[in-house]
Formats: structure tokens, sequence, C-alpha cells
């Protein structure tokens, strides 16, 4: 398509207001969680559930989630059999928040001893980590205090995510926000509730549709319909917006753009951010009679846009440079690595955590002071980066 078909294409999309304004009403609803800036929050989701699931709290309507939970453990792990629970009483039961580093931990007990657990690991923005579900098992398995049902096989691991993501511990059962949707859904057709209840899972319900974390057919076939009549500009428009993880990046690149002391590598880089600072450098080739513009292309801090969460040091050695020069890297990348190689051209060191996994979870993008605290995390980061690097090299 020419660029005149493209605006063409664009400009009928955005006059049909019939079908913009029918989508609008379905997902512009303001609701509790909306106002409260909490709805992509994975933290204020566990304390939901975490409510909901607590039947001394939300009465009829924990014991249906529970049932409905115990009958979804039953259809899909084989050597777990909770038939018994289905009609029991439930009216022993604890619900815990990150004990153990668990998201959520629900107890059933049978004369004062946990009869039954349930371990639930809730992801809504964030990934799983390497070990981490098979850490968080272990870390259950080896707690008395969930014995007997430990030992006899009644515990039940949910991983609880948004998109299709597997947990990479095959004691893990994947469980959906749509599933969980579902059952809070039928629990306004069949259970006793209070005004106040009734209107805090509707509000919850809202929210999950609303950041299509649980499937709504109205919107579906909403959405089917003003994709076939407007197919050619929609498909420009997706293919050429960016997506959230480049534009928090965009953010970073802010945050660097603020730095006027700061000695930058190159010109913007959509994938990347290289910089050093005036005091690394004054320690690092301290007696050296070179400019920092040419030292800041063989040592620098970079974060990619693939490993937003980290900041390092980067070295390159190479031939063409002062013998100097590279003696003084040489030296650096002996103090700052402990397996090197001499024939090492690039070298990373002291990599450290951007702990924006947390915040991330906790504070919407498009939050008023989103950048203030996306900046004071760099800061933090960088700081710690560099003490540990001056540390080792100051005399």
């Amino acid at each position: 398509m020419n660029n005149n078909e493209i605006e063409k294409y664009l400009n009928t999309f955005l006059k049909d207001i019939d079908c913009l304004s029918k989508f609008d009403k379905l997902i512009d609803q303001d609701n509790l969680f909306d106002i409260l800036k909490i709805s992509q929050a994975e933290i204020r989701h566990s304390n939901a559930l975490a409510w909901l699931l607590d039947p001394r709290k939300s009465k009829d309507v924990g014991k249906y989630f529970l049932r409905k939970i115990f009958i979804f453990i039953m259809d899909h792990a084989e050597n777990i059999n909770v038939a018994d629970l289905i009609v029991d009483d439930l009216n022993d039961i604890e619900v815990r928040r990150e004990w153990m580093h668990t998201d959520l931990l629900v107890i059933i007990r049978n004369k004062g001893k946990a009869d039954f657990v349930i371990c639930i690991e809730n992801k809504v923005k964030s990934k799983q980590g390497l070990k981490q579900l098979e850490d968080y098992r272990k870390c259950i398995e080896s707690a008395n205090e969930l014995k007997p049902a430990v030992d006899k096989n009644r515990v039940a691991y949910l991983f609880l995510r948004v998109k299709n993501e597997f947990p990479n511990d095959l004691n893990w059962i994947e469980i959906d926000y749509n599933i969980i949707g579902n059952i809070l859904k039928d629990s306004l057709k069949f259970c006793t509730m209070s005004k106040e209840l009734n209107f805090f899972i509707t509000q919850y319900l809202s929210t999950l549709r609303k950041n299509g974390m649980m499937d709504d057919q109205e919107l579906q076939d909403l959405a089917q319909k003003i994709y076939n009549q407007h197919k050619k500009a929609l498909d420009y428009i997706y293919d050429n917006a960016q997506n959230e993880d480049a534009l928090i990046f965009d953010k970073y690149h802010d945050w660097l753009e603020k730095k006027s002391d700061f000695i930058k590598r190159e010109k913007k880089a959509s994938s990347y951010l290289q910089f050093a600072t005036k005091e690394l450098y004054s320690i690092a080739f301290k007696g050296l009679n070179v400019k920092e513009k040419d030292l800041v292309q063989y040592c620098y801090y970079e974060v990619q846009k693939r490993f937003m969460n980290e900041i390092k040091l980067v070295l390159h050695i190479d031939s063409s440079l002062p013998k100097e020069i590279q003696e003084r890297l040489s030296s650096i990348r002996t103090k700052l690595v402990k397996k090197t190689d001499a024939e090492w051209q690039w070298t990373s060191a002291c990599k450290t955590k951007i702990k924006t996994d947390s915040y991330f979870n906790k504070h919407d993008f498009y939050e008023e002071k989103f950048d203030e605290g996306l900046n004071k995390l760099l800061d933090t980061a960088l700081n710690e980066c560099q003490s540990k690097i001056l540390s080792i090299l100051t005399p």
C-alpha cells in the first residue's frame, strides 16, 4: 500500500463512529480496580483471590470457589483425590499470602492438622524464574506444619497465569484467569451473598474482561466484526505500533538523556543503553591522558532492552588500542572477573539487578508517577553496580 491508500483506510476506520462507540462502551467502563490503579498489579490480584477463597470472609462464595477448584484439580491431577473435600463443610480453612514466598497458600485442616494444601503461584505480568517453581515446591514439601498433607500427597500446585506459559516444574498444574473468572461469574448465579460482595465480584470480573484476562464473547464478536470491516487499517496500526516493552525502554532512554554529566557511547539505540560516568573513569583510568569520548568505546555500562532488569559493565580490549590502554583494561578485567582469557575481546562484569519486576507488577505503565519510580530504580541499580566496581578498583 502507498501512503495515500494507508491514509484513506485509516480515515475510514476513524470515521466509523458506530462500531468504535460500541467497543468503547464495553471496554471503557471504569471500575473500582481501575480507579485504584490496581487492575494489573499482581499483588493486588493475589489479595483479591485470597479474600475470595477464604470462607471466613467471603462466606458461601469461598466454599463454592474452593469446591470448583477441587473439581479442577481432580480433572487435571490423576494422582490427587479430593472427592471427600467437595462434600466437606470446609469450616477449618486458612489462606496465607506470601508464605515462604508462595503467592497463595490454602490450608484445609481436619482435627487441627493439615489435610489438604493448595499452593498457587500467580503470574500477571512477570514470568517464572528458571527454578522458581521447583524451589517453592521443595519449601512446601519440607514444611513440618503442612504434614500430614504433604506426606499423603495431598498437595496441589497451581500455576495461575494470564497468557500461555507452561510451568517449568511438571508437578505444577497450569490454570488461567479465564477459569477463575468463570467460577466467579457462576457464583453470582448460585451463591447467596450480600450486595457488597456482589458488587465486589462484579467489579473484579469487569477488570478481568477489560484487561484481557478472561474471555468475553460479546467483546470478541465485536472485535472480529471491526477487524473484518477495517482489516487494512488495523493491520497497519498493529505493524507500526510499539508494544509496552518498547514504550518502557523509551523511558530508560529518557532517564539517560537527563544525565547531562554522563558520557554516552553513541546516539540513541532502540535495543540498548551504553554510557559511562566521570567517577568511574577518574578511578579506573587514573593517570592516563585519554579523552573520555575515546574511552567510552571500550569501557561502559550497558542495559539491554531484552534484559531490562540488569545493568553491567562492558570491557572491550581491542588490539588497535594504545598499549597503555590495553594494559589498563586488562588489569581492570582481571580484578573484576574471576575467570578470564587473555584472548577475550569482550567481557561483562559486575552484573547488577534493576529491581523492576515487582515494580512493574505493582504499578501501571500509564500512572502519573511511573517515570519517577522507574528513575529511582535505575539510579539505585547504577549506584550499586558502580560501588561494587570502585570498591574493587580503588587502591
